[in-house]
């Protein structure tokens, strides 16, 4: 299978650098200057199998300061992702976790900093991101749908069901409405 990086990265000395894991092996890296489309293979030959992109070559010095004041920060943004040249909706990334690796001086100063981040999408630490768990290959496609299914149901509950159904698409035969349909064009 093919994974696509689509992120932007923000120049301070460097341009961000990511890599990407499968199930903790690593299948590429790879450099994002401004808009970036990352191809990587990767299979997902597991039942779960977990993936993360990695934000790796992030340190201190890239956040260069002039008088106490901010003048460039390297920085990473993920903006979304493709599987076998196929865009996936956002929600495969805003259902993903963000660990980030503070440095001393930051951790200093914010003790209490969270160490998991849900939907963070824009990286201003070096650290990891993982997507959600994806199934093995052979039933990925099937998975994304319901997962894609579902995730609209739930952002549109209640408001009304029967076009939340025709959106989504159903599974299920609705027999008594071709009937119906059936009887009116004398079939």
């Amino acid at each position: 299978m093919k994974l696509t990086i689509i992120a932007k990265g923000i120049y301070s000395i460097d341009w961000p650098k990511i890599e990407i894991s499968v199930n903790n092996q690593v299948v590429g890296t790879g450099v994002v200057n401004e808009y970036s489309e990352l191809d990587f293979e990767f299979e997902l030959d597991r039942v779960e199998n977990q993936v993360c992109i990695h934000y790796i070559n992030k340190k201190e010095h890239h956040t260069v300061q002039h008088n106490n004041v901010i003048i460039s920060d390297q920085s990473l943004t993920l903006i979304g992702i493709r599987i076998d040249d196929i865009l996936l909706n956002n929600w495969i990334v805003t259902e993903g976790y963000y660990y980030p690796n503070y440095f001393e001086g930051f951790k200093e100063q914010v003790p209490d900093a969270p160490k998991k981040l849900h939907s963070q999408l824009i990286w201003h630490f070096p650290g990891k991101f993982e997507l959600p768990i994806l199934p093995h290959k052979d039933t990925f496609w099937h998975w994304y749908r319901n997962q894609r299914r579902y995730v609209h149901a739930e952002a549109h509950k209640g408001k009304d069901d029967y076009r939340d159904e025709a959106y989504i698409g159903s599974l299920t035969n609705h027999q008594d409405l071709i009937n119906q349909i059936k009887k009116l064009i004398n079939v």
